[in-house]
């Protein structure tokens, strides 16, 4: 009994080596060539990171208060801000082109400021006017010592329109305008800033 069982052992044994062997280098030499990929990999040289830009140029909201914004220039809530005009230059509100300052002398440097400003019932009423908004033109600079044309938007879209102006909110003076075009007023050669208003001449 002993014999045969030894016999049977005997005949399975170079089998069962040669089963485990093949086993053991089915394992062995995937896990063999994993550990040398991953240590080529790590050998790689290391990309240069790109710096991550953390200024305010990009907000939560998006991009931030506008394209608009440069050294000289800012434009936020409704407010163009020149920091510093230049003579002969241009200078167009942001989010209507109808509005516009262009200096044509500048004897004594400073700022420009345009705000758009919304008008009360009362004021629409007193000066006759559909538009929901006047136009607050100010600068540091002292009256008389700059001209400038003036462009604002002529919401009638026809001639019957005149722009009135006011130093105190309280009353309004009529201004000479030099063209009225379709969606367009011309006024040249102001050499001071005021409340601008567009209204109807009827």
């Amino acid at each position: 009994m002993k014999k045969k069982f030894f016999r049977s052992i005997a005949h399975y044994l170079p089998q069962s080596i040669l089963l485990l062997s093949l086993l053991i280098s089915n394992i062995l030499f995937p896990v063999t060539v994993i550990a040398q990929e991953i240590e080529n990999i790590n050998n790689l040289p290391q990309e240069e990171t790109v710096p991550i830009d953390t200024s305010e140029d990009i907000l939560k909201d998006g991009i931030s208060t506008s394209i608009y914004e440069q050294e000289n220039i800012q434009f936020e809530n409704g407010i163009y801000t020149v920091n510093n005009v230049i003579q002969g230059e241009e200078y167009i509100y942001p989010e209507n082109d109808n509005v516009r300052v262009k200096f044509t002398e500048i004897t004594q440097g400073g700022n420009l400021i345009i705000k758009r400003v919304e008008l009360t019932k009362e004021q629409k009423e007193l000066l006759n006017t559909k538009d929901n908004y006047g136009w607050d033109i100010t600068s540091n600079m002292e009256n008389g010592t700059f001209k400038y044309d003036l462009t604002l938007p002529n919401i009638y879209d026809n001639t019957n329109v005149e722009v009135k102006y006011t130093e105190d909110g309280n009353n309004y003076e009529s201004i000479q305008t030099n063209s009225i075009e379709n969606n367009r007023i011309v006024i040249n050669g102001l050499d001071h800033f005021t409340f601008y208003i567009i209204c109807n001449s009827r």
